[in-house]
């Protein structure tokens, strides 16, 4: 890996910590996290926009595999003992 792969994946992983999580599992980073993010280590002025990008997508690609994982498990549990699949 490059080290601006290597930035980018420790950033993702800091910004992870501020997702809000929910009934339905686990939200996208809020755009405000990532530009505060920039702003409080006075980072990135010109390409604002791309990291804001790279690290939104990103996250969308993490929440797509966490779904797919999830819809995965779900199919090979079994119900309750007592209750009867319709």
């Amino acid at each position: 890996m490059t080290p601006d792969i290597i930035w980018y994946l420790d950033v993702f992983f800091l910004l992870s910590n501020s997702r809000q999580m929910g009934f339905s599992g686990a939200g996208p980073i809020p755009l405000s996290e990532i530009t505060n993010y920039t702003n409080y280590f006075e980072l990135i002025t010109d390409d604002l926009m791309e990291f804001c990008s790279i690290v939104t997508q990103m996250d969308q690609a993490y929440l797509k595999h966490i779904q797919s994982k999830s819809e995965h498990s779900g199919k090979n549990q079994k119900p309750p003992k007592g209750t009867s699949r319709r």
